[in-house]
């Protein structure tokens, strides 16, 4: 078996264990106490086992064996992540097959930059989930969406949709406490814009998951944000939901609210997911949001 499939399945191991052995609810300290915490471990801090193992065999990958090499690899990772049923397993799997793919751009087409790479993948309506790290602030807001519990060990704050690209930017389109007129709205921004400026995150990175819903769904999402640009954004609905509060639906939307209130598919999951108000939420809907690339972007 190859090097990245046994740090895998050691990662699951450790991964079903956690998961069974999850406290029913965390203890007031633990919440206070990670409410005050700093989150700067850049690159998946998660996966970093796996992207020890992993680094050997990319280095070995040539322009000239790639294809070999990797062909029947790439189809065995689909493969186990489409029967994967641990949401945490699913995207141990994504970042390997990321890396593979990054290792694929830098030898054929020279890209390097993690931008550049992420451009790559992105089509029109795919979901990015964002973590975002702050070296020297502490980010309560992120830090209270990630206290609630410990069902997932990758956490995310923030969500966006994708819409386009071009040579200096990712146009995104989201629902924020952070505009770049000091206003909490629906907004159509550049991703960089948002991560890095000292006005709004001013962050030193953000480990990013791109999320792929199916079509059926997809349009809706699209039709229902675009619709809703500049409208009012809803400070209560995670804090609602972290309380185990039911919020009736009204004409203010979170950052996941903008993408969940735009299904009307009447299908079982997609009501639940309706309800759901916590990126992280997104992680339970994986069959219906295909975990399709991950990265970090750094600020420069």
């Amino acid at each position: 078996m190859i090097e990245p499939f046994l740090a895998y399945q050691q990662f699951k191991q450790k991964e079903l264990l956690r998961v069974l052995n999850l406290p029913p609810k965390k203890s007031f300290f633990a919440i206070i106490k990670s409410l005050f915490q700093t989150n700067n471990h850049l690159w998946f801090p998660e996966f970093s086992k796996i992207d020890k193992n992993l680094s050997s065999y990319l280095s070995s990958l040539t322009k000239e064996n790639y294809a070999e090499r990797t062909e029947q690899y790439l189809k065995e990772l689909v493969y186990i992540r489409k029967k994967e049923e641990n949401p945490e397993c699913k995207l141990a799997l994504s970042y390997i097959k990321s890396r593979i793919l990054d290792r694929k751009d830098e030898l054929f087409y020279g890209f390097t930059h993690p931008l550049e790479l992420l451009k790559r993948h992105l089509i029109k309506g795919d979901i990015l989930l964002l973590s975002k790290k702050n070296r020297l602030s502490i980010d309560l807001w992120s830090n209270l969406l990630k206290c609630v519990n410990d069902l997932y060990l990758t956490n995310f704050t923030h969500c966006m949709i994708f819409l386009k690209k071009d040579r200096d930017a990712i146009l995104v389109r989201h629902a924020t406490q952070r505009t770049s007129q000091g206003i909490a709205w629906i907004e159509e921004t550049s991703l960089e814009d948002y991560l890095f400026s000292r006005s709004r995150c001013n962050v030193i990175g953000c480990d990013i998951l791109v999320l792929r819903p199916k079509d059926r769904i997809k349009k809706s999402i699209l039709k229902f944000s675009e619709e809703r640009v500049w409208g009012k954004y809803d400070f209560e609905a995670a804090l609602l939901q972290g309380l185990d509060i039911e919020q009736t639906e009204d004409e203010r939307y979170n950052c996941v609210e903008l993408i969940t209130q735009g299904i009307n598919s009447q299908k079982e999951s997609y009501q639940k997911l309706r309800k759901k108000k916590f990126p992280n939420d997104f992680l339970a809907f994986l069959d219906d949001f295909r975990p399709l690339y991950l990265t970090t972007l750094k600020k420069k």
